[in-house]
């Protein structure tokens, strides 16, 4: 969970008082509980760097549907993949792809066609629509992988 914190100059007496107050039980204001599972992701596929073969899972840990629409993932080098219309359930995992394909309640591609991730290691951040940044993860050089694991099932 992420907390906010906001802070105001409130009047009292005719004085301007500094208030600050962690506002993480306000529901409209959390955070969506959607992370980046690097350990569920497929960063260096076997064989060939096929962007449709390699992809990030993100899992939405909270109670409620996420809409991942516009949603973006950006690497160290500030490469961004922007997510198409999509929502994510409660307790739920999408794989999203860089490369194009045709979107599935377990796959997505976003609008970037090439290759994102590092395979000697990086980062990938997530930013919601707004750019507020959700989530924020490091990476280490990635072994090849064959087979999905974790929370974005098989293939």
């Amino acid at each position: 969970m992420v907390w906010k914190v906001i802070i105001a100059a409130v009047p009292v007496a005719g004085l301007y008082v500094s208030v600050a107050t962690a506002v993480n039980w306000w529901p409209f204001l959390q955070s969506p509980d959607v992370r980046i599972d690097v350990a569920a992701s497929r960063l260096n596929s076997a064989g060939s760097d096929d962007p449709r073969d390699e992809y990030l899972c993100l899992v939405n840990e909270g109670d409620p549907e996420v809409s991942l629409t516009g949603w973006v993932l950006r690497n160290a080098h500030s490469d961004v993949n922007t997510l198409p219309t999509f929502s994510l359930a409660a307790g739920e995992g999408v794989r999203v792809h860089p490369g194009t394909g045709s979107n599935s309640p377990m796959d997505l591609f976003g609008d970037n066609g090439s290759p994102q991730w590092n395979n000697d290691g990086g980062s990938v951040t997530l930013l919601d629509a707004d750019g507020q940044v959700i989530d924020a993860r490091p990476y280490g050089p990635s072994k090849e992988q064959s087979g999905p694991v974790g929370p974005c099932g098989a293939a």
